[in-house]
């Protein structure tokens, strides 16, 4: 359970270049992914009086692992990728701190039908 003075750090809208979808024709072009990620810290982060980064989660070396995993996988199903993207979240922060992952597919394939893409989330549920 988080306490009251707990600190949250959001990425917003991270893209990403997936091969994803049911069938082979839908993954053989790379589709763009859209994700955001919550991580809420249980004790503030030390950051916040340091100014450090190593007192913090680096959100760059959690974006590179996130695309290093994409540049080497393909994907059928947006549920797999994003609790692939929250075990990758997970082994980048705390132990004590929570995740969640949200992911947006941009573009699915249904004809003739303006949307505005399909989410999945999964993880932590962080408000």
């Amino acid at each position: 359970m988080l306490s009251q003075s707990s600190s949250c750090l959001t990425l917003h809208d991270f893209h990403f270049w997936v091969h994803l979808g049911d069938s082979e024709q839908e993954r053989y072009h790379a589709q763009k992914v859209s994700a955001t990620i919550k991580i809420a810290f249980a004790d503030n982060p030390q950051a916040e009086k340091t100014d450090k980064l190593n007192d913090t989660v680096c959100y760059l070396k959690l974006s590179q692992a996130l695309q290093d995993d994409v540049k080497k996988n393909q994907y059928e199903l947006i549920e797999k990728l994003c609790r692939q993207f929250f075990d990758i979240v997970s082994q980048h922060i705390p132990q004590n701190c929570k995740a969640q992952v949200k992911l947006l597919k941009l573009t699915p394939p249904i004809k003739d039908s303006y949307n505005n893409g399909v989410s999945y989330t999964c993880g932590d549920w962080i408000d």
